[in-house]
């Protein structure tokens, strides 16, 4: 499926491709075989592989004198870890909610379209627009007296 995020704060548009399963068919497709590779960024000059510790551009020979810049975000001591501590007063996980809960409704989100076909989303209504049956898997219609204010 194709998700497409409006102009914020680039030029354009920017599509998200998710495919549901592993994307090594499509890393294999595009020339690149990479283990541990879950994520990948197709540009107009080039492909960045990327997995939870490591990242790849290609083609090869044309990033070879590529220098990353210097890591800014420190290595997480484990999910569970962050979050039992940020729990105890410490600081926030790196997947805190305001970076998490976004994450993860564009993922359901995806799951809805998966079933009930494609949509635009209107986040603030909490709607779906041209697709009534996707809207019936947003949010569930409760009972009377089991509302959710």
């Amino acid at each position: 499926m194709t998700y497409r995020f409006a102009e914020t704060n680039q030029d354009s548009p920017i599509d998200l491709h998710w495919y549901h399963g592993a994307p090594r068919g499509v890393i294999q497709k595009i020339g690149v075989d990479e283990k541990g590779a879950n994520t990948i960024f197709v540009g107009d000059e080039g492909v960045l592989v990327c997995g939870f510790d490591k990242r790849k551009l290609y083609p090869e020979e044309k990033f070879a004198d590529f220098t990353a810049p210097e890591p800014f975000i420190p290595d997480s001591p484990g999910f569970y870890n962050e979050w039992i501590s940020a729990c105890k007063g410490g600081e926030a996980a790196t997947c805190h909610f305001d970076y998490s809960g976004p994450m993860a409704e564009t993922v359901l989100l995806g799951n809805v379209a998966y079933r009930a076909g494609g949509f635009d989303w209107d986040a603030e209504s909490l709607q779906t627009v041209g697709n009534t049956v996707a809207q019936t898997l947003i949010q569930t219609a409760y009972r009377k007296g089991w509302e959710i204010d």
